[in-house]
């Protein structure tokens, strides 16, 4: 994680991104290499910026074909990029697809203009039987994974202190709203 961290420019003195923590020796202040919800998003931005996009799309490609190859169908994707959506539509165009794929457009964190996406009229389903757009998702706070989830009491094993909202109450209101 050391080497990730660097090219990630995260150090001693590197702040908490908003909606993300970035977990640290409580001694040192050194980063341990745990990185919270958008802390991550640094260095995996970095990293994803050295492939082009037919690198991307095999990539993709040989990863669905290891979920086919184990009995694996179906899968749903957290989009969150234009070029995710490309890379789907490339294999399905090409016949290339080995699983049905959902789609799940993040409106939250992406690359999407939050709001148009209710201009373009899509209604899930929209798709055929192997591509299709299932519907939208918002991540409201941090994960149970990671003990990073909001709860209003302590719950055994989730520290309050590790809570993270992603998306503040007023944003989520005219979010959900508008998607209505």
């Amino acid at each position: 994680n050391s080497k990730a961290l660097e090219l990630g420019g995260i150090g001693v003195g590197t702040p908490d991104p908003a909606a993300g923590k970035i977990e640290r020796d409580p001694d040192t202040g050194e980063p341990t290499g745990t990185l919270l919800e958008t802390a991550k998003e640094t260095v995996i931005q970095d990293l994803v910026a050295y492939y082009s996009f037919e690198q991307d799309v095999a990539a993709l490609e040989a990863a669905l074909l290891r979920l086919a190859t184990t009995g694996i169908t179906t899968i749903h994707d957290i989009i969150a990029t234009r070029d995710q959506v490309r890379a789907y539509q490339v294999l399905h165009s090409q016949g290339r697809l080995p699983v049905r794929v959902m789609m799940l457009i993040r409106i939250f964190e992406s690359d999407f203009d939050r709001g148009s996406l209710p201009d373009l009229g899509l209604v899930a389903p929209f798709g055929d039987g192997l591509l299709w757009f299932g519907g939208s998702k918002i991540s409201v706070d941090g994960a149970t994974s990671s003990r990073s989830a909001m709860f209003k009491t302590e719950v055994p094993g989730q520290p309050l202190d590790r809570a993270i909202v992603r998306v503040p109450q007023d944003a989520l209101d005219e979010t959900v709203a508008r998607y209505q």
